[in-house]
């Protein structure tokens, strides 16, 4: 973990967001929580867990979009995964398709 919080610290500014695309057990997400990074964690084990108002959720041996696991979550054929998912930006949370907006160049969404 001191590796992770020295190349985190290197390379960030608080607040920054740090994207691990090999999440696992999300210790870089705990490391840049704790020095007040934001983190995207992204894990494509079979076994994928979604926290769901505190409750968590298994797909076991699927491997779904964001779309897909959105709609399975809500029990519908098709759902728009971008504006399902919530992600931690400025002390607030926001819709992840708020977020690609803000990174793609465009101003704050909320």
């Amino acid at each position: 973990m001191q590796e992770i919080n020295k190349i985190i610290l290197s390379a960030t500014k608080p607040n920054d967001i740090v994207l691990d695309p090999f999440f696992e057990t999300g210790t870089t997400g705990a490391v840049a929580k704790k020095i007040g990074r934001n983190y995207i964690g992204i894990e494509r084990d079979k076994k994928c867990k979604v926290l769901e108002n505190g409750n968590v959720q298994d797909f076991d041996n699927e491997i779904l979009s964001i779309h897909k696991m959105s709609a399975k979550i809500l029990n519908k054929a098709n759902h728009n995964g971008w504006s399902y998912f919530y992600v931690r930006y400025e002390n607030s949370f926001i819709p992840l398709d708020n977020l690609r907006y803000i990174y793609q160049g465009g101003k704050s969404a909320r």
